[in-house]
């Protein structure tokens, strides 16, 4: 019998009603489910994405809320 295994995406971006924002959960292995969101601060996707992928190669996922973050901008 062979079991397949879901794979999940490390993160999940989505925007919420009323914020020009876009948000990030990550997945938690342990419960089976992205955790909750948090505002990127960022409105284009590709900038949302950039700092979605910061904080998982810095923090495994969310930095502390005093650490600073950086500000993307469109060239």
């Amino acid at each position: 019998m062979q079991h397949n295994k879901i794979i999940h995406k490390q993160y999940s971006l989505y925007t919420r009603r009323g914020s020009p924002y876009y948000y990030v959960r990550f997945w938690d292995a342990v419960l089976v489910n992205y955790g909750p969101g948090r505002s990127t601060e960022q409105k284009l996707k590709d900038d949302a994405e950039r700092v979605a992928q910061s904080w998982l190669a810095q923090y495994k996922g969310f930095p502390p809320s005093n650490a600073k973050q950086p500000k993307y901008t469109k060239m």
